[in-house]
């Protein structure tokens, strides 16, 4: 690793290629997003989107008007560094703009910005331009994020979608298609799963939308109602369990890998240890080497996906609580590699969603 010093001690620290920061003072942090190297769009993203874990929003701002103005060097690198700050802001609205809501005063500097700072030096263009993303972002919330549609045959999906998963008889469930069961299922979950943002993985806040409550709650009513229908029909229960585990082997062979280890993981104390799929289907809630046979399949799986959500939950509270955000115990230096690798993790779970499904 390359080793950045002030007075002998280290201010930055940068993998050996120069290409990653690891870690850094918060005033070298701050001047990296717009300094005279080439701008690196993952710095800029993590930063923008975890600074709040190091800073505040007003620090940054203020640092990023500063920067703006500074008549260092010559005049050429001042249009380049005024260039990288607002493209800075532009992400930031991008990203995170929940932070010019919820504090309005940041809003307010960030008009006064745009209306006295930026037309005095004909930013013309690029001030209209951060005015269109403020527009957008703003219909952009009020936006529904489930999808739609307009096959009558899936209006399973809309239902199981709902809290209420417990519709069907259990002589309707029996006589049902397998795969329409599995297909409603994926459909639902995988709905619920590309709906969460990056910006909700990390929000702490209350709000009407909370979609990774509502897939943590999916979770706890997919497992009661498997429950239910196993044990409240003792004259069907066989039928019902083995095809429960029938539903669980077609959502795995559809990369859902979600809904398949919730049934498997409610059944694993019926009698289904003989059923043909069970034991293909318990490896992937092998819990050695860190649920080593799951993670490697999901791996190698593609788009179309749903992950083991509990599990990324649990990969990230590890990452962020786990883990100092300060860097081997030098309290100025920010661990900046830490949210990086927590952005890596909720980028490439929001990556399984990228296509849609075709079943």
């Amino acid at each position: 690793m390359i080793h950045v010093l002030e007075d002998g001690k280290d201010v930055m620290i940068m993998s050996e290629d120069k290409v990653q920061v690891i870690a850094g003072t918060l005033d070298r942090l701050l001047m990296k997003l717009a300094d005279e190297t080439n701008q690196d769009p993952d710095y800029t993203d993590t930063f923008i989107l975890f600074h709040s874990y190091f800073t505040t929003s007003f620090e940054l701002f203020d640092k990023l008007i500063t920067m703006f103005h500074s008549e260092k060097g010559h005049r050429i690198w001042q249009r380049s560094i005024q260039f990288k700050v607002l493209n800075v802001i532009q992400r930031w609205i991008k990203l995170q703009f929940q932070d010019f809501l919820n504090q309005s005063t940041l809003m307010v500097h960030l008009m006064v910005f745009l209306n006295s700072d930026l037309c005095r030096v004909h930013y013309t263009l690029e001030t209209d331009r951060i005015r269109q993303m403020i527009e957008e972002q703003k219909l952009c919330l009020k936006e529904p994020r489930f999808m739609t549609t307009d096959d009558p045959k899936h209006d399973l999906v809309r239902q199981l979608v709902t809290p209420d998963l417990d519709f069907m008889s259990d002589n309707l469930f029996l006589s049902m298609d397998t795969r329409d069961i599995a297909k409603c299922l994926t459909l639902a979950d995988f709905d619920l799963l590309k709906s969460i943002r990056i910006q909700d993985y990390l929000s702490c806040e209350k709000k009407e939308d909370d979609y990774v409550k509502w897939i943590i709650e999916r979770v706890n009513k997919t497992s009661q109602w498997v429950m239910d229908k196993v044990s409240r029909q003792i004259t069907m229960r066989r039928a019902i369990v083995h095809k429960m585990m029938d539903i669980a082997k077609i959502c795995l062979d559809w990369n859902n890998f979600h809904t398949s280890m919730i049934i498997t993981m409610t059944l694993h104390q019926e009698d289904v240890q003989n059923h043909i799929n069970y034991k293909k289907l318990a490896k992937y809630l092998n819990l050695n080497n860190n649920m080593n046979h799951y993670r490697a399949a999901l791996k190698k799986a593609k788009p179309p996906c749903v992950p083991f959500f509990p599990l990324i939950l649990k990969d990230l509270t590890f990452l962020l609580d786990g883990n100092s955000t300060v860097y081997q115990g030098q309290s100025h230096l920010i661990n900046f590699n830490k949210f990086r690798l927590v952005r890596q993790t909720i980028e490439n779970t929001i990556h399984f969603t990228s296509q849609n499904y075709t079943i």
